[in-house]
């Protein structure tokens, strides 16, 4: 009996723990990500010349994109939604990208590669 009353004392305080729902749990981490801060990415504009004049025009202007540095991933082994910090990239910063980091069919969003992502926060429902 004993260990009956300890078995549902502990699932309640751990069901009080999280969030109601999944959509209340991705609400809150939404909110955390915009706390987190800020980076940009650049890919520098060629000149044009007669050789190139041809290619898209985004090549001919600086593209810049802003990136968060947090983002909310859902696991649903865990009935959680992680909150991920992106650890090789500061805050404020701006970092050149390679021409092959465009977007192909949309060359004025970058892509971002080589991201090390760790989970920071943990919204469970």
């Amino acid at each position: 009996m004993k260990n009956a009353i300890a078995s549902i004392a502990s699932l309640s305080f751990l069901s009080a723990c999280g969030y109601p729902s999944f959509y209340e749990a991705q609400y809150d981490c939404a909110k955390w990500i915009k706390d987190g801060g800020t980076y940009n990415g650049i890919i520098k504009a060629i000149p044009e010349t007669n050789n190139n004049k041809n290619q898209m025009k985004e090549v001919f202007i600086d593209t810049l994109n802003t990136f968060s540095l947090r983002k909310c991933q859902k696991d649903l082994e865990t009935n959680q939604v992680l909150g991920l910090i992106l650890k090789n990239r500061v805050a404020g910063q701006t970092y050149v990208f390679n021409e092959n980091q465009r977007l192909e069919n949309s060359p004025s969003r970058l892509i971002d590669r080589n991201l090390d992502w760790q989970v920071e926060k943990r919204f469970r429902y």
